[in-house]
């Protein structure tokens, strides 16, 4: 021991396996790419739809708790190093110190706990408000959705519940030599029932997921919507096995290390780990329902792109339209202008009929041959207007027919 007041302890903790800087670089990392996925799921909203929905609101949410949990780490993390430190038997225990620094890194350590389960949970009820949107007008769909809605709401509470509440209380009512060796926060009986509880959270976290993505799914295939679409549709009701994929690797991680520790008789608790893949599954858990607004954007601009092209189709085919009607009008009246004429060539024809004929009518009214003895000629009508003259030889006409 270096002095009355400071001892080294060995209390069944590892040495962190993750340096601090690490864990805040992905943490903040996690809340950098959680903000350009969620900014990116408003734009298209706002662009595409004018307005954002209940579920934008609801992944609002979730990415307030993240930013939250990410504080919480910020400000606890050192705190949760130094006592992990002095727990593996790294650091010496400062007795002057060491209260308000083990009901700190409890404080901190629990909080994450209940802002991870609170962040998954908005992401899982995020995914079923936009769900209903789907098929809510269909009773059968309605009774299955609030079916999973109650179970999502159930699974949420026991995950909350079964935090290390007992541990917590311990911090606040024991003291620091006592909290090291309390059965609620270490020791073998502590860290299998740790094991068990995050076990039973991780199933019930991949479970109500599960349920949740093959809510839409069944529902799909059941459309009449073309093959194409339900593959599509069923990729990104897919995308929250990504989230369950994360959620089994950080309880595999922090097993596996629980294991091995106990094989080497060395330490027992390893918390950075668990730390790290929590931090990374909370922010991947936000960017998953994100990803669907790339669907979104692509099929709204495939709309529009069949939009403009049937646009340009039908003002291809209206200007043929209208080629043909002016081509049409011009024959109509081309046709009408040709039987014009031929109408007025026609009454002119009649008119110069009656004409002939009535002048006809007139000349039978004079006589056909008229013979004057005392000109000593004769004189012709032939329906027209000339006349000749013929000469009398001894009293009758000269014959000139050939």
């Amino acid at each position: 021991m270096s002095s009355s007041s400071s001892f080294y302890i060995h209390a069944g903790l590892a040495p962190p396996l993750v340096k601090h800087d690490t864990l805040m670089g992905v943490v903040w990392g996690g809340v950098i790419l959680g903000t350009f996925a969620l900014g990116f799921r408003y734009y298209v909203r706002i662009h595409h739809f004018r307005r954002l929905l209940p579920d934008d609101y609801v992944a609002g949410l979730a990415w307030l708790l993240l930013l939250a949990q990410a504080i919480v780490f910020q400000i606890f993390t050192p705190i949760i190093y130094e006592v992990t430190e002095i727990g593996a038997g790294i650091r010496p225990l400062n007795l002057n110190s060491i209260g308000d620094l083990v009901l700190k890194h409890m404080q901190g350590a629990t909080t994450v706990q209940v802002l991870y389960h609170t962040e998954l949970w908005s992401v899982k009820m995020s995914f079923l408000v936009f769900f209903y949107r789907l098929g809510g007008h269909v009773r059968g769909y309605r009774i299955a959705w609030w079916g999973v809605v109650a179970f999502t709401v159930a699974t949420g509470c026991v995950c909350i519940g079964t935090v290390e509440w007992a541990c917590f209380k311990d911090a606040l009512k024991s003291s620091a030599s006592m909290l090291f060796h309390s059965e609620h926060c270490t020791g073998d009986k502590a860290g299998r029932q740790q094991e068990i509880v995050m076990k039973v959270q991780c199933a019930l976290n991949v479970s109500t997921d599960a349920l949740i993505m093959m809510l839409p799914i069944s529902f799909l295939w059941k459309s009449g919507i073309s093959l194409r679409r339900r593959l599509a549709l069923t990729g990104v009701f897919s995308l929250a096995v990504i989230t369950m994929v994360f959620s089994i690797i950080r309880v595999t991680v922090f097993t596996d290390t629980n294991l091995n520790n106990r094989q080497s008789s060395v330490t027992r608790f390893e918390l950075t780990r668990l730390f790290l893949w929590q931090a990374i599954e909370t922010s991947v858990a936000l960017q998953v329902p994100c990803l669907a607004s790339f669907r979104t954007l692509f099929a709204t601009k495939e709309r529009t792109r069949i939009a403009e092209e049937a646009l340009v189709r039908n003002k291809g085919e209206e200007d043929k339209a209208k080629s043909q009607y002016k081509i049409k009008v011009l024959q109509a009246k081309a046709k009408f202008l040709q039987e014009s004429l031929f109408d007025t060539t026609k009454s002119a024809h009649a008119e110069r009929s009656l004409d002939i004929e009535s002048q006809g009518d007139n000349n039978k009214s004079k006589g056909g041959i008229v013979i004057s003895n005392d000109d000593r000629r004769i004189e012709v009508n032939m329906k027209s207007d000339l006349c000749w003259e013929l000469p009398l030889v001894n009293g009758s006409a000269l014959d000139l027919s050939l």
